[in-house]
């Protein structure tokens, strides 16, 4: 017997419009930031799974700490979200993700304070 979810892992199945659309459809996205933001914002899907919740009128939730999220503004003015830096288990899914930033309207640019603002606002939440 084999097992299912070993095999799926060794197929490349990384489908950027698929995976935009099922973000957009489940409707929610839970990222949990509470340990350390910027961990997270150095993984290429990561980043890319914020931005498409954005994109696609998606509701983004944040686990963090209170005190943390009354310092999220500023610990992301002091280490910015650069999306061009973050890094992908393979070269094929950062080209692609790369891809796709660099074809949208403002590039890497945009995408960054996309996600800075989205990341924030989840955060004010929090903090109210």
């Amino acid at each position: 017997m084999a097992d299912y979810t070993t095999l799926k892992q060794c197929v490349n199945d990384f489908d950027l419009p698929r995976i935009r659309q099922a973000i957009k459809e489940i409707g929610l996205t839970l990222a949990e930031l509470d340990l350390d933001l910027q961990a997270y914002l150095t993984r290429s899907f990561c980043i890319l799974e914020l931005f498409a919740t954005v994109d696609g009128g998606a509701k983004l939730l944040v686990q963090m700490n209170v005190v943390r999220a009354y310092d999220v503004a500023a610990e992301l003015a002091a280490r910015p979200v650069d999306a061009k830096a973050a890094k992908t288990r393979g070269e094929g899914a950062k080209e692609k993700i790369d891809g796709f930033v660099e074809g949208m309207e403002g590039g890497f640019e945009t995408l960054n304070a996309t996600i800075t603002e989205a990341i924030k606002a989840a955060a004010a939440v929090i903090a109210e």
